[in-house]
């Protein structure tokens, strides 16, 4: 996990560098701030940040800070897609449109975390008392939006792979596989939300089983993605 946090602190330094050099060029400001995002999550996901974001927000923020940020992360992801297309004014509105989609999921969340007393809201994924309405509601939207916008960016990634040429193609590819596996790894812990909500009981080998998922599918899919992002020029996924 560490290794991924140095690979992630590294390519956000160098879209840093390159969004002072160019500091209007929309699709580059967006993966910048979809990297800094998912940098400044994963800290918080290590056991001791989450415990030193708990002890100064209070029991149960670290989690609810990790999730807005990978939501947000997300908006920007697309963002990436969205400005790197030729319309430069349906993007900006479409862009408009999808802000208030993770604005609405982002508040929806928020108000279930904070509805609900701090030790029903303990606990990982697999621990939760999904039967509370507060928390499926707070583990499903945020799954749910994540599988949405992780799906569309797999697609959009697959699209603009089959029109490039190597090295480009091969980064391409890679981030497109990556993307699509974790958008069906969120998809499932949607399923798991929905049929847990249902007070049906889920085997404790495979609740057990999802973390390491995530995590294996995000080392395995990172290389892809930081290619994709470093390697296409100034920062675009252009054919």
């Amino acid at each position: 996990m560490e290794l991924l946090l140095l690979g992630l602190v590294g390519a956000l330094a160098w879209k840093l560098y390159k969004l002072w050099r160019t500091p209007h060029d929309a699709p580059l400001r967006s993966v910048t701030l979809c990297l800094l995002c998912v940098t400044l999550s994963y800290p918080i996901a290590m056991p001791g940040g989450a415990t030193g974001v708990d002890t100064v927000a209070g029991h149960g923020a670290a989690k609810l800070v990790q999730n807005v940020l990978l939501l947000v992360a997300m908006y920007f992801l697309m963002c990436f897609y969205l400005y790197s297309a030729a319309d430069e004014e349906a993007s900006r509105r479409r862009a408009n449109k999808e802000a208030v989609a993770v604005v609405a999921v982002v508040v929806v969340i928020t108000l279930a975390a904070v509805s609900v007393p701090h030790e029903v809201f303990a606990g990982s994924f697999s621990t939760a008392d999904m039967t509370v309405p507060q928390i499926a509601v707070f583990y499903g939207g945020a799954g749910c939006y994540l599988t949405y916008v992780l799906g569309l960016a797999a697609r959009w990634t697959r699209t603009y792979a089959r029109t490039s040429r190597r090295p480009y193609a091969t980064g391409l590819w890679m981030a497109a596989v990556g993307l699509g596996a974790m958008a069906v790894a969120c998809a499932i812990r949607a399923v798991m939300v929905a049929v847990r909500w249902a007070d049906i009981e889920v085997s404790q080998r495979l609740m057990a089983a999802m973390p390491r998922t995530r995590l294996m599918v995000a080392m395995l899919s990172t290389p892809g993605r930081l290619a994709d992002l470093l390697l296409t020029p100034d920062g675009r996924s252009s054919p």
